[in-house]
């Protein structure tokens, strides 16, 4: 039962994670308005948007995916790196953290999906290479320990049996 507990706790966190990010980009850095609003907004012309407009429209949209993307990527692989950080002392609030940095990252992603012709490859490139980076390096510095009991981090230490 306990581990049903500790899993479920995990999700928790995982997904809370997951809506604060995502709240908080949205409240943060909200999406620009769409120029196809005019029929629903009561201040916007009666008009359809003209093609510059539109040009604009999808220009801003593409920047704003992109800064999305780089934003939630770095958010997910912080939360990554936390969650293999303190893996040895609470282990669901880890697991939580990094599927909720998951979850992150996929968000950003989905964010990004239609807008990669406009935004380029090089900016995703980076962005992933350099979250790949981090992960891979605390993953080996903070879960290399794992394996060695408490207190012996070292291979030379001696047994006091023999």
């Amino acid at each position: 039962m306990q581990i049903v507990f500790r899993l479920a706790y995990s999700l928790a966190v995982a997904i809370l994670f997951i809506l604060f990010v995502i709240l908080g980009i949205r409240t943060i850095y909200p999406e620009p308005e769409s120029p196809w609003d005019y029929r629903y907004s009561p201040t916007a012309p009666s008009q359809p948007p003209s093609d510059q407009e539109l040009r604009d429209y999808d220009d801003e949209h593409a920047d704003y995916a992109r800064n999305v993307l780089i934003a939630s990527t770095a958010l997910g692989t912080l939360a990554l790196a936390c969650g293999l950080y303190i893996y040895r002392r609470a282990e669901p609030v880890a697991l939580g953290l990094m599927l909720g940095g998951l979850g992150v990252v996929i968000y950003g992603w989905a964010q990004a999906g239609d807008e990669f012709e406009e935004m380029g490859t090089a900016v995703p490139f980076v962005a992933v290479g350099l979250g790949l980076a981090v992960a891979l390096a605390a993953g080996y510095y903070f879960l290399q320990l794992r394996g060695a009991p408490p207190g012996e981090h070292g291979a030379g230490r001696r047994n006091p049996e023999n």
